[in-house]
């Protein structure tokens, strides 16, 4: 046993970027800090989880949303296509002291790989479905194509989950990805590393608890500061070190993403739809998930 949790830790290792690049000209940056001081508007007990909306449009907002349009702003700056659907996450809760308000424990939002959440028969399907319409040709062509890179339904040959990807552009600039911020100091905790390919890494929904010994030591943000993470960095909610008060928390994640889970997420009441993969069933139980069809 000791030689094969060995084995396992070596190989764990090999598939982790743990060395903070010094420069943020490295596409590998796993995190950003792109402001700070962002000020919250008042809370109003909001909570909706990652609901389509189109950043570059206002009006794509539901109206108790709209007061976030500042701080949708500061993010909308650094995303290359304002038109694409992205998802919004907010939530205003009063957290009492030693709870986490998010989900706990260390983990990539990039849930991992089909195979490890369970959803490669849908993934299956998918692809015998799109390669019963093509000859070879015309498949290798459209494995190539944007519904490939995300910019639709992902097909079985993807590795992993996308869930915003990200990456530093030759401009210094990142590129899709998350950015996350809270009214709380000591709430979030970003770790200088980043995933290679979760394949055989990272656990279900993205857990990589087992990893902590191999990312060195994280940072901790304070309170109104902007952070940018690729859908690889690992991080987590910490708890709250006071009780009483109302964390106001802000995530948007851009495109692509691979799977939109519907029990777990707030559709957008002005119709915009997720460009993804749509899920039915609870995703942290062992049930059986299945692919929800919008007829279109």
């Amino acid at each position: 046993w000791k030689k094969i949790w060995a084995y396992l830790r070596e190989f764990w290792a090999s598939q982790i970027i743990s060395i903070f690049p010094k420069t943020v000209m490295d596409e590998n940056l796993p995190y950003l800090i792109l402001d700070r001081g962002i000020e919250f508007p008042k809370p109003d007990n909001i909570n909706v989880n990652m609901m389509p909306f189109v950043p570059g449009n206002r009006k794509s907002l539901p109206y108790r949303l709209k007061k976030y349009w500042g701080i949708i702003r500061k993010c909308t700056q650094y995303i290359e296509d304002n038109r694409r659907v992205c998802y919004l996450t907010i939530q205003e809760s009063c957290v009492d002291k030693g709870v986490s308000q998010r989900r706990p424990g260390l983990h990539t939002d990039s849930p991992g790989t089909a195979e490890a959440n369970g959803l490669m028969e849908i993934f299956k399907e998918i692809k015998e479905r799109e390669a019963s319409k093509m000859n070879k040709k015309s498949e290798k062509k459209f494995q190539q194509s944007k519904l490939h890179r995300g910019k639709g339904e992902p097909t079985l040959l993807c590795q992993r989950l996308m869930w915003g990807a990200g990456n530093i552009s030759v401009s210094a600039k990142p590129v899709g990805g998350i950015f996350m911020v809270s009214n709380m100091s000591n709430t979030t905790e970003v770790f200088p590393a980043k995933i290679k390919n979760p394949k055989g890494v990272v656990s279900k929904l993205g857990d990589c608890e087992h990893l902590r010994p191999l990312l060195g030591k994280g940072r901790t943000l304070d309170a109104g500061e902007l952070v940018w993470i690729t859908d690889l960095t690992p991080h987590e909610s910490l708890p709250s070190s006071v009780g009483g008060r109302v964390r106001q928390y802000f995530r948007l994640v851009t495109s692509p993403i691979s799977v939109w889970y519907a029990d777990h997420s707030t559709p957008n009441p002005k119709g915009i739809k997720p460009e993804a993969i749509i899920i039915k069933g609870n995703k942290f139980s062992s049930g059986k998930l299945v692919r929800q069809f919008t007829g279109k």
